[in-house]
């Protein structure tokens, strides 16, 4: 064997007779099949405000409730195909007579009902009323809990008839807050709403009605000026209350005395006829008067101690709430003793908001020690009508 050279003999077992024993052959291996990709499922597109609006804008109409003195001016929802509208309270309290306007979506010739009340909850500030006719194309209620903080929602109404003709108006924000104050679930919301908005829906992307717009808040608890607060109802307020509502369970006896009564301070204050109330919290009451766009609101104040005498404390706040809101100006100011002893002191004011003209009084005053703000404003054209029951529950402001 050569150097170096080396011979590798595979050895396989056999007979011994060296003929190497054959060896099964395995099968191929069959080529790999392919599997077919899956086919894309388009996304479904998102719905657009337009879309929402084509769905939700034949069961919005207009509300002209006539209370004697003038009109007053609301939005509801149909709900049922014969006919049966929820809305605001407050739209067609007082009402001598209802009307109810479905605008033709094609810009033809409204129609025009008479409407009956059916039932209505001054409380949570809630009414159903009816039309005849039909059938109408009822609006689809969802919840409050359909929509998330951040989430869009849309507010369908007829605010301000007199500036847009009685036209539908559609605006869109996101939902800020959902909470309960102290009486209903709300939802609050960035949609722009004004006075005439009040009864209508507040609607989720998927077209449903999760709110009832209500109102708007303008003013915080110390008189600053605030932006955003649009409240509206939850329709799960409503939606449990139909059946009472439909059957005129909830309706308030004609004439009945509306005393509202703060307990922390133990005060009390009568609504005047027309108004209602908005809202309550601990140190105060706040009402108003949707045929006027009057708010009236009586705050008891925290925050007098820094004040080394009464003039200096009415002082500050007219400087505060009087010139430091909506470039104000004060038309009079007065101090008068009260019948009952009380120093009072009273601030005449007049502004523009949204173009309207609109006038207000302040009136600060101590009672038993305590410091008291009583704030009123209406729209200029109809403040005199609406400071008849200012001055009533003025004088109605006594201890509970």
């Amino acid at each position: 064997m050569a150097a170096g050279l080396v011979v590798v003999i595979a050895c396989s077992s056999g007979d011994g007779s060296g003929v190497p024993t054959p060896t099964a052959s395995l099968p191929p291996t069959p080529a790999p099949t392919s599997t077919p990709a899956p086919t894309a499922t388009p996304p479904t597109p998102e719905r657009t405000v337009a879309d929402v609006v084509r769905d939700v804008r034949d069961s919005v109409v207009l509300i002209l409730a006539d209370i004697g003195t003038g009109i007053s001016t609301g939005s509801g929802v149909i709900y049922s195909e014969d006919g049966l509208i929820l809305t605001n309270q407050h739209v067609i309290n007082g009402a001598l007579k209802i009307r109810v306007v479905i605008p033709d979506p094609d810009g033809g010739p409204d129609t025009v009902l008479d409407a009956e009340i059916l039932g209505m909850d001054a409380d949570v500030d809630l009414a159903v009323i009816k039309i005849s006719g039909g059938p109408y194309k009822p609006a689809k209620f969802g919840s409050v809990s359909d929509v998330e903080l951040g989430e869009s929602v849309i507010a369908l109404g007829f605010p301000l008839p007199d500036v847009t003709g009685g036209s539908l108006t559609v605006t869109e924000g996101i939902v800020s807050s959902k909470r309960n104050d102290g009486v209903r679930e709300i939802i609050q919301h960035q949609a722009s709403v004004n006075p005439g908005n009040s009864g209508g829906p507040l609607v989720s992307r998927d077209g449903k009605i999760v709110g009832l717009n209500t109102y708007v808040l303008r003013r915080a608890r110390n008189d600053v000026g605030v932006e955003g607060f649009n409240i509206a109802i939850a329709i799960d307020e409503a939606v449990k209350r139909l059946t009472d509502l439909e059957g005129g369970n909830l309706m308030r006896p004609p004439g009945e005395a509306r005393v509202l009564v703060n307990e922390k301070h133990g005060f009390s204050v009568t609504l005047a006829d027309g108004w209602d109330e908005l809202f309550q919290t601990e140190d105060a009451i706040h009402a108003i008067q949707n045929s006027t766009s009057g708010f009236f609101s009586i705050v008891v104040d925290r925050e007098a101690g820094p004040f080394a005498t009464q003039d200096e404390w009415a002082q500050y706040w007219r400087d505060a709430g009087a010139l430091g809101l909506e470039g104000r100006t004060v038309t009079h100011s007065e101090v008068t003793q009260h019948d009952d002893g009380r120093q009072i002191w009273t601030f005449h004011e007049s502004y523009q908001r949204d173009g309207i003209p609109f006038q207000a009084i302040e009136r600060f005053f101590f009672s038993e020690g305590t410091p008291t703000r009583v704030y009123f404003e209406a729209r200029e054209s109809s403040f005199e009508e609406a400071r008849i029951g200012f001055d009533a529950m003025f004088e109605s402001i006594g201890p509970a």
